[in-house]
């Protein structure tokens, strides 16, 4: 059996005194509205967190390796393929 709504414990918290004056009723309203501020404020900044680690992708490879194994090679092909976007045009040429 369902407890009636009245019952719910959340909307027993969230519900104001029965004997509540007007300027009680501004005072809790006013409080309430800036903890809505503080709230919303909060999670635009984890949203904008959010969107500044999704686009911050950064890899580090080690490249070890004998000396003349193509690990200047293989580095320069990484940035051909994945960093092209970040490089200049003086870059690409001279990699090239």
């Amino acid at each position: 059996m369902k407890a009636p709504k009245d019952q719910d414990p959340l909307t027993l918290a969230l519900k104001p005194a029965p004997d509540e004056t007007a300027a009680e009723r501004s005072a809790r309203e006013a409080r309430e509205r800036d903890a809505k501020r503080v709230n919303d404020h909060i999670d635009a900044e984890i949203e904008q967190e959010k969107k500044r680690l999704r686009y911050d992708k950064t890899v580090k490879v080690l490249l070890i390796g004998q000396s003349e194994s193509g690990k200047s090679t293989t580095l320069k092909q990484f940035q051909l393929i994945f960093a092209s976007k970040r490089l200049c045009p003086q870059h690409m040429i001279a990699f090239r």
